[in-house]
């Protein structure tokens, strides 16, 4: 339930590859100026385009109305979800801590309604955010998207 949102009639193009379509959604001339003006909302934003494009069956496909893209909302939902889940059933086992993975789109999706820091940068391989659990609520605790591990393990392999 953590994967990347789903793209509907879109699953496997490049963000590259639609961005006219995307762009055209909400009036900008490129992806380009789309990601720019957008800002800290783009991932949402290019989340809901895909929806609304998918919806509207832009790619004139017969895929069911239940297979179609994601909204940013669905996406926040699912990984909302999963993540109480996961904190709660470590917290019933008597907690500690727990490695998650996902996707860069799916984490900015999430991170963007739960931290003030978020601020869209892309996510890099690798990148770390931490997330606490208390109070039944997550939180930001640090950075996001640290490459402090990569680099740790960096400088650990040039020393061998």
């Amino acid at each position: 339930m953590l994967r990347e949102g789903g793209y509907g009639s879109f699953e496997g193009d490049s963000i590259e590859g639609d961005n006219q379509k995307i762009a055209n959604v909400y009036g900008y001339q490129d992806g380009k100026q789309f990601q720019q003006a957008t800002g800290k909302d783009y991932w949402n934003k290019l989340q809901d385009a895909y929806h609304k494009l998918d919806m509207d069956n832009s790619q004139n496909t017969k895929l069911a109305k239940s297979d179609r893209a994601e909204s940013s909302a669905q996406v926040q939902k699912r990984m909302n979800s999963e993540l109480l889940h996961i904190a709660k059933t470590t917290q019933k086992q008597g907690g500690g801590n727990v490695l998650v993975v996902s996707s860069g789109m799916s984490i900015n999706e999430y991170l963007s309604t739960i931290s003030k820091k978020y601020d869209g940068k892309p996510m890099q391989n690798a990148a770390v955010t931490k997330l606490v659990y208390k109070n039944g609520k997550l939180h930001v605790d640090g950075p996001i998207g640290t490459l402090h591990y990569v680099n740790k393990g960096k400088k650990i392999a040039a020393n061998k």
